[in-house]
């Protein structure tokens, strides 16, 4: 067989393809097994309740909303949403005549998602998690950074740009799986002295102001009078600062877990259905690892 190629094939085009396949093969071997390890992961878990809920890893499903201070639309049709992605892309011809998708401009929401279930509420932080949106909206138009709101209708068929927005709807069903953290207004593990020094180190990166405000003789220079009266005021802001934050409500938070264990949220979905995407996912990988496996052995058989 090599003799037959070897015409049109050389030896190092041969093992650059082998090396490609290898990979392709490792990466969706590795999706396989992520996919799997989260679908596992989904229907082993107990679902809690928010007002029972313990600290550490947990599963919940409630209503998704909007915190009371926030407002957040979705960057391209300035759809009212709780979470958003984007991305804006356009369409190049390479040397060789295909055709490829480069990215323009893309965003993710960032945003805290308001999460009540069964007389209990808390917030999600929604950075570093795999999301599964409801809505999922895809059109083609002509210009890389069009005039927005856009509508979705105003579709160009031969259209250089790809437009895709994803969402997830206010009030609509949200699966949450991630690490359960309760805050304080007063930051945990933070001693008045700590405070006090961290707020004397803040003062000290802008030594003009620190001058101004504490240097009393007017020399330019803060002595070492003057420094204990910054002190002072430091250990007087921070006692202030910690009577108001005990007075704040403790704040229930769910994000990315620490130990690497999977982050996940899904719109509109339950336990099964969050289940049988991420299955869903964990085969399709399986049949492109195969593919690529089955390449790479043929390759290697390719081999003089």
């Amino acid at each position: 067989m090599w003799h037959e190629l070897n015409g049109y094939v050389t030896l190092g085009m041969l093992y650059f393809c082998m090396a490609l396949c290898a990979l392709m093969t490792y990466v969706f071997l590795r999706g396989w097994y992520n996919s799997l390890k989260c679908a596992r992961r989904i229907e082993d878990i107990p679902t809690s309740r928010i007002p029972s809920a313990a600290q550490g890893y947990v599963e919940l499903i409630g209503r998704q909303y909007v915190p009371p201070d926030q407002t957040v639309e979705a960057p391209l049709t300035g759809t009212p949403c709780t979470w958003w992605r984007y991305r804006i892309q356009v369409q190049k011809r390479g040397l060789d005549g295909k055709k490829s998708l480069t990215t323009l401009e893309e965003g993710t929401s960032s945003t805290p998602i308001l999460l009540k279930n069964r007389g209990g509420e808390l917030l999600v932080d929604p950075d570093g998690a795999e999301v599964t949106p409801s809505i999922t909206h895809r059109w083609r138009g002509r210009l890389a950074s069009p005039p927005r709101p856009m509508d979705v209708r105003d579709h160009v068929r031969n259209g250089r740009y790809l437009y895709t927005e994803e969402r997830m709807r206010v009030g609509e069903k949200l699966y949450v799986a991630g690490e359960l953290h309760t805050f304080s207004g007063h930051r945990q593990g933070e001693t008045f002295e700590r405070a006090v020094a961290d707020l004397l180190a803040q003062w000290k990166q802008d030594q003009g102001r620190l001058v101004e405000r504490f240097d009393t003789d007017q020399d330019g220079r803060i002595d070492m009078a003057e420094w204990e009266a910054a002190r002072e005021a430091a250990r007087t802001e921070v006692a202030a600062r910690m009577r108001r934050s005990e007075a704040e409500p403790e704040v229930d938070v769910v994000r990315k877990p620490e130990n690497g264990e999977p982050f996940m949220l899904g719109g509109g979905g339950s336990q099964i259905d969050m289940a049988r995407i991420y299955r869903s996912k964990a085969a399709d990988a399986l049949m492109v690892s195969i593919v690529f496996g089955a390449m790479l052995i043929y390759l290697i058989h390719l081999i003089p």
